[in-house]
């Protein structure tokens, strides 16, 4: 689809939103990636447990719905990255948590 000449033509240079404009109109995530600024807290505050994964942020510069696919389809790219990476971290063997919360009601009275 990112070659389709008719999505291109369709999304290209539409919709653009300058840099300036995303910060001052309070636009997050990847909308405001694709218009240039690569703010991802995950990468700049880490929190549950992200600092241990090496991933990148997609950014763009043109800002417009092309872009913003892209970033999109790069970032389901990099969130299996992460899963890759946490997936190999496991510990091997069965484990079944002891937060009652989360358990199925027959687990729980096993």
């Amino acid at each position: 689809m990112s070659k389709n000449p008719i999505f291109k033509a369709r999304t290209c240079g539409i919709g653009c939103l300058s840099l300036q404009d995303a910060v001052e109109w309070g636009v997050t995530g990847p909308n405001l990636r694709a218009s240039g600024l690569e703010w991802d807290v995950r990468k700049k505050i880490p929190y549950s447990g992200y600092e241990a994964f090496d991933f990148d942020v997609p950014t763009r510069t043109e800002g417009d719905c092309y872009a913003r696919y892209l970033v999109r389809v790069e970032e389901m790219r990099q969130s299996l990255r992460i899963i890759e990476q946490a997936a190999a971290q496991m510990p091997p063997g069965r484990w079944v948590t002891d937060d009652y919360r989360t358990l199925s009601r027959t687990r729980q009275t096993r």
